[in-house]
């Protein structure tokens, strides 16, 4: 047997496993992980500090320390309508009011860092009087635009694809996050980044992780185990996966927190153990009561869900879906070239304007029937696949009826649907159930043809336009933050 720390997922949103945190908490904790970086701005894009505000007092109910970062993109981007807004005051009173907030959230607004945009070099500032670290995002991040982010005070980063990348930003001073969640599995990639001089300044993360794989051999135990598959010293992988994240954050390791495994080739877990005490899964914790119906959507009756296609002489912009990948490519296709393309829906779902845009994408297989999901990063607006205005309205208005969630409409009719009551993201039930109802609405997505491996976790970064290349938010078709049309 051997004696590890207890585990750390250095970068994680909470929302996307679509447990609230107690129940996320409990997950995390059996699998050995003691301690989690959670940056929830997903329900804060939705639902502003009364988000903030749920989400650290479930988590009060964790058995693993779940530790809140205050987002700094609320919204993401001037290119989206979210449901609320924080400004760089609202950061600096923040941090006062809470002072257990570990640090500043991921900073995706590169270009506001770039062109010290006031608001965003405000919130920076607030941070640093704070006495926070800050959280980075920077995908393709090299060179001189590299320098100029990390001199702004930025210290980490999780977006990171190749080793060279990787490695340009460790040079510089940065901690990498080594990502392996459910969209995107950067580890295998990334892993000849780690040497003998820099490991140190390198930490696992899942960013974006499911309760269904979570379940089944993902987190940061299934990061460790696969690195140590793929050749990795297993001493150093559960340096990575635990004391490294502390050292980042400063986070003091309890001698009393570890985690008991029989090997370290398939690490086995025998025993997690916190505060001394041998940690029981509580199988049957009380869930949490659910907030407001968050899905106001403008009438859709009338509505044509559409976009222009084009004529024998024109072009239009296709969003080439890379499934396993958060990237997309910018596709143009002609007439004659559209066989397989899908249409793809973005609603506004805060009753702040009623938007709606529509554009097309390629390679999802889609042939029949809709999906549609209130999981959107990171404005969360409602997002539907599909060709056919009557299942597109109908997906739809299911959501808007359960307050959010997950849908699949066939032949007219609700084939499958997974509520997520809590700001259309989180669901009140427990990891099990949460896994099987996922499990009901992935098998009728399949049956729509489409051959995403997880088209929703795919299809809630088509419309997250801090990511390349080409994306769609309620305003419009955008090229990694350049408008085409809005």
């Amino acid at each position: 047997f051997y004696r590890l720390p207890a585990f750390i997922d250095a970068h994680v949103h909470v929302e996307s496993s679509h447990l609230t945190p107690a129940r996320f908490g409990r997950l995390l904790a059996a699998q050995g992980t003691l301690t989690a970086i959670c940056d929830p701005h997903e329900i804060v894009n939705v639902m502003g500090e009364a988000g903030l505000d749920f989400m650290l007092a479930d988590a009060k109910r964790s058995p693993a320390d779940l530790r809140f970062t205050l987002p700094s993109c609320v919204p993401a981007t001037p290119f989206e309508t979210s449901g609320a807004a924080l400004s760089a005051a609202d950061t600096a009173r923040l941090f006062a009011v809470h002072p257990e907030l570990i640090a500043l959230g991921e900073m995706m607004n590169v270009p506001g860092v770039l062109a010290d945009d006031p608001e965003v070099l405000g919130k920076i500032a607030a941070a640093k009087a704070a006495g926070k670290r800050i959280d980075g995002h920077f995908p393709g991040g090299r060179g001189e635009a590299l320098s100029r982010y990390i001199a702004a005070g930025i210290s980490s980063d999780h977006e990171s694809l190749t080793a060279d990348e990787a490695l340009e930003k460790v040079a510089a001073g940065m901690t990498v996050f080594i990502r392996e969640g459910s969209a995107a599995k950067n580890l295998a990639d990334l892993l000849p980044a780690v040497n003998d001089s820099n490991w140190e300044h390198f930490c696992f993360c899942t960013d974006d992780i499911s309760a269904h794989d979570l379940l089944n051999g993902g987190g940061i135990l299934g990061a460790i185990r696969k690195a140590v598959r793929l050749g990795m010293d297993p001493e150093r992988a559960v340096a990575l996966g635990s004391v490294n994240a502390a050292r980042h954050f400063g986070i003091r390791l309890a001698e009393d927190d570890y985690v008991v495994v029989r090997d370290l080739k398939d690490f086995e877990i025998v025993r997690v153990v916190k505060g001394g005490r041998t940690l029981v899964p509580d199988v049957k914790a009380r869930a949490a009561t659910s907030i407001e119906n968050t899905v106001h959507l403008p009438a859709l009756d009338a509505h044509v869900f559409s976009a222009p296609m084009p004529d024998a002489a024109g072009e239009i912009e296709v969003i080439g879906v890379n499934d396993g990948s958060l990237l997309t490519d910018r596709l143009v296709r002609r007439a004659g070239d559209t066989d397989d393309l899908t249409l793809l829906t973005v609603i506004e779902r805060h009753g702040r304007n009623g938007n709606i845009a529509s554009a097309w994408t390629a390679h999802t297989g889609l042939r029949c029937g809709a999906i549609a999901s209130t999981v959107a990063h990171d404005h969360h607006n409602l997002i539907v696949l599909g060709n056919e205005s009557h299942e597109i309205r109908l997906a739809a208005e299911r959501l808007r009826m359960i307050g959010g969630g997950l849908c699949v409409v066939l032949d007219g009719a609700v084939a499958a649907e997974m509520p997520l009551p809590v700001a259309g993201l989180m669901s009140c039930g427990s990891a099990s159930d949460v896994s099987a109802c996922f499990a009901d609405v992935l098998a009728a997505a399949r049956r729509t043809g489409c051959t995403l491996t997880n088209p929703f976790a795919t299809m809630s970064f088509l419309a997250l336009p801090v990511i390349p290349e080409l994306k769609l938010t309620d305003r419009g078709l955008f090229v990694f933050g350049q408008a085409l049309q809005g």
